[in-house]
């Protein structure tokens, strides 16, 4: 019978936030290898936890940037928000498309229009 884990589920789940979700990353912080960090994961529901968290909040950094790119008028970011979080709009990829490529298009001299104007001074 094994013996006493050498770390609590409770602190691999929190380095696993500290280092943003990265198994491999983990492993060198708390000195134990990857294995051993899929074990806990595997094992303990707050190591679990811990990792869809991490992810999450990964999303949530990646998802912002996207925002700024697209209204900084970058246009492959505005056509990859619109194709994935537009699709109730019709923005959709491929053969699904609702909407067309000159809606997408016109969208996004819509949104470079409004960023434009909102970069320009008041003139009233």
């Amino acid at each position: 019978m094994a013996g006493k884990p050498k770390y609590t589920p409770e602190r691999v789940a929190a380095m696993i936030i500290k280092k943003n979700g990265f198994i491999g990353a983990t492993a060198k912080q708390l000195g134990c290898s990857r294995c051993t960090v899929e074990r806990y994961i595997k094992r303990y529901a707050a190591c679990r936890k811990a990792i869809e968290v991490a992810n999450e909040d990964r999303l949530d950094i990646f998802e912002s940037q996207l925002i700024k790119n697209a209204l900084a008028g970058k246009e492959a970011s505005t056509i990859f928000f619109l194709k994935t979080k537009g699709q109730k709009r019709g923005y959709i990829q491929g053969d699904q498309s609702v909407g067309s490529a000159d809606a997408i298009s016109e969208a996004v001299q819509q949104i470079n229009d409004v960023h434009k104007a909102l970069r320009e001074p008041d003139e009233g």
